[in-house]
């Protein structure tokens, strides 16, 4: 750090890009430790590149270019990996570049649609580590991104990191709840009807499930209320945690929902039934609370 000592009147302008324009009268000193003793100068007269000491300025200069190149390193994306499914909401982890001091990064993205990468600028600066709405990236299912150090163009830019956003539908209206005679905290019934009659073994399909909320709590779209369901073999249960289905749409008391379930067959042929059951997940299945399950035999080929 450089300074005007005493009672100098001084302008001191661009030292640190070792062009000499500046003017002073008074004395010139640094408190930093081990600056150039020589930049130590009395001056009476306008500061000129003959005043201003040769080995100072290089000095100054050097340390200057030093770490501009260090803080223009490509920074690393590190989180999301490359190809995963992104968490809602986006967490993203940036890794300065070696020896970098940055903390902020400026950010590019892109979508990919109809089979080409389109810009979209989603968010311009971003800290180390930043959780990014999904509501951002709209109805994009497939992005990529990447970042550098700061806006000046000779930071360089890391390589591309591409992920699989979910897609959320945007929220429905506000709906003005009907009047709902449903007391109870857990309750709900099943059409299972969409489940097809036979399934091969091991492998994982779809069922067109439709739930009716017979409960009085508010089944919020994305949130821990599943559909889900159970294996059972000559009423013994042989599969208890079926795949999860998240509900796409929030569900009121004594409405319903029609969701397209995943199903995974046990990995044996054989006469089953499956059980269909909602589950909130952390706390309880809705059949331990007394509530019946949607059930449906199913021949299970080899």
């Amino acid at each position: 750090m450089w300074e005007v000592r005493g009672s100098a009147n001084c302008h001191l302008d661009p030292w640190m890009t070792g062009v000499a324009a500046a003017g002073c009268n008074g004395m010139i000193a640094s408190s930093t430790p081990n600056a150039p003793v020589k930049i130590f100068k009395s001056m009476v007269v306008p500061v000129t590149a003959g005043v201003l000491d040769q080995q100072a300025r290089a000095f100054l200069t050097g340390k200057t270019l030093k770490a501009m190149a260090a803080e223009n390193q490509a920074p690393v994306i590190v989180k999301p990996a490359e190809g995963s499914l992104a968490p809602v909401p986006v967490e993203l982890t940036i890794q300065a570049g070696p020896g970098s001091p940055t903390k902020n990064f400026a950010l590019e993205w892109q979508s990919f649609e109809n089979g080409a990468w389109v810009p979209k600028t989603i968010q311009d600066q971003a800290g180390l580590d930043s959780k990014i709405p999904i509501a951002s990236f709209g109805n994009a299912s497939q992005v990529r991104v990447r970042a550098r150090a700061h806006q000046s163009a000779n930071a360089k830019w890391s390589d591309w990191r591409s992920f699989k956003v979910p897609y959320l539908p945007p929220p429905p209206p506000p709906v003005t709840p009907t009047p709902c005679p449903n007391t109870a905290a857990y309750g709900a019934t099943y059409d299972v009807s969409g489940m097809p009659a036979s399934i091969k073994a091991g492998t994982t399909g779809s069922a067109t499930i439709k739930v009716t909320n017979s409960s009085n709590q508010i089944w919020p779209a994305g949130s821990n209320f599943h559909v889900s369901y159970h294996w059972a073999q000559n009423g013994v249960v042989v599969v208890y945690d079926g795949e999860r289905t998240f509900l796409p749409t929030t569900v009121l008391p004594c409405f319903s929902i029609v969701v397209s379930a995943t199903v995974k067959a046990p990995p044996a042929a054989g006469a089953y039934q499956i059980q269909w059951d909602m589950v909130l997940e952390g706390v309880s299945w809705f059949s331990a609370k007394g509530v019946p399950t949607g059930n449906k035999n199913v021949t299970v080929t080899p």
